[in-house]
């Protein structure tokens, strides 16, 4: 894997055969404030831009920050608006282990621009990749 960025709180790579760009939440997501969060969102949104051919899967199994309804209303206008216009269509999810934090990813991903994104969650890494990277 090649590490594009890393912070406390999430790791974005690349992997090397693939067009397959990785963020994955750690669980040190759990304490961040809002600032930060949107903070590490506008890092996610940037290199997805830049790596657009790239087909995004985001680990959130250990993330832990919970997205409010207001959060949630500014991923879609701030984040969600940069992917569709940069031509991302498809994200693959590997499922939260934490119910309230999976709940809020999924009603992020069913605002306005998130809806025109085909989001879908998988238990199992390698099913979200293959999902991912099936035609």
């Amino acid at each position: 894997m090649n590490t594009l960025y890393e912070s406390p709180v999430i790791r974005i790579t690349l992997e090397p055969t693939t067009p397959v760009i990785i963020f994955t939440w750690l669980s040190a997501s759990a304490t961040l404030s809002v600032e930060a969060y949107k903070k590490e969102m506008e890092q996610v949104a940037d290199l997805q831009i830049v790596y657009h051919t790239h087909k995004p899967l985001v680990d959130i199994r250990d993330f832990r920050f919970v997205i409010t309804p207001p959060i949630q209303e500014w991923v879609d206008q701030h984040i969600l608006e940069k992917f569709m216009k940069a031509g991302i269509h498809k994200v693959a999810y590997v499922a939260s282990n934490d119910a309230f934090t999976q709940v809020s990813v999924e009603q992020t991903m069913s605002e306005a621009y998130g809806s025109t994104v085909k989001a879908q969650y998988f238990k199992d890494y390698d099913q979200a990749r293959d999902w991912l990277l099936a035609k």
